[in-house]
């Protein structure tokens, strides 16, 4: 088991290194060559080009359908979480991986590398290699994750953590947006910051959430009928 706690920084390779270490505690010192991390959306632009996969559980899951049943329907589906979630996230990483390769000759490399480098440009497939050459080449690909430390080109980051272990995120929609700069006496510059969250989730959703969507961290604070409003 690895914790969830290894990604509260959003630099990929604090978080990576975190991940080897506790992995190393958990299965007796062994070593692990790298982490490659790849979100729903990314998988959904796989299966855009490589076909249709079936889950575990007999569900069709596709390029147009992937992020909806891997970040919210299979938790409506199957509300006591477990195994089965398990199985079926297993079942469509692996299907859609064994599609891409079986096909690569009809999918072509132009094409999967474009799906690939838009991965890397949006976040969606990071990677970090123990090894410092392997890492600084995945670096130069454009898939390190590391936040960015140029003083001459600073930028500003909005991140946000669910410590509540909730499956409520597929509901929240963040925009964040800069303000014209101000420059300040000792000729640094300060920046306007506007952050909107917004919960689209419907009344009837709110009125219906399986508990395994709610929440699981006893830790937090408890979600309230208001705060889903």
């Amino acid at each position: 088991f690895i914790s969830g706690d290894a990604y509260f920084t959003p630099s990929f390779p604090d978080g990576a290194q975190k991940v080897s270490a506790l992995w190393a505690l958990e299965h007796g010192n062994q070593h692990i060559d790298g982490v490659v991390a790849l979100d729903p959306v990314f998988l959904q632009y796989l299966l855009q080009l490589c076909g249709d996969v079936v889950a575990a559980d007999g569900s069709v899951v596709n390029g147009s359908n992937a992020t909806e049943v891997l970040l919210s329907d299979i938790y409506w589906k199957y509300p006591l979480g477990g195994d089965i979630q398990d199985a079926v996230f297993a079942s469509v990483a692996s299907g859609a991986f064994d599609r891409l390769l079986g096909g690569l000759g009809d999918i072509g490399f132009t094409n999967l590398f474009k799906i690939i480098k838009r991965g890397g440009d949006e976040g969606r497939l990071l990677m970090w290699m123990a090894n410092e050459a392997e890492e600084d080449a995945v670096v130069q690909m454009g898939f390190g994750g590391a936040l960015n430390a140029d003083p001459t080109r600073p930028q500003t980051g909005v991140f946000v953590n669910n410590y509540s272990y909730s499956k409520l995120d597929w509901y929240l929609n963040l925009d964040a947006a800069k303000g014209e700069g101000v420059k300040n006496a000792d000729g640094t510059a300060s920046y306007p910051m506007t952050v909107t969250l917004t919960n689209e989730m419907s009344a009837d959703d709110a009125a219906a959430l399986p508990a395994y969507v709610i929440a699981h961290n006893g830790t937090a604070d408890a979600p309230s009928q208001e705060m889903l409003r």
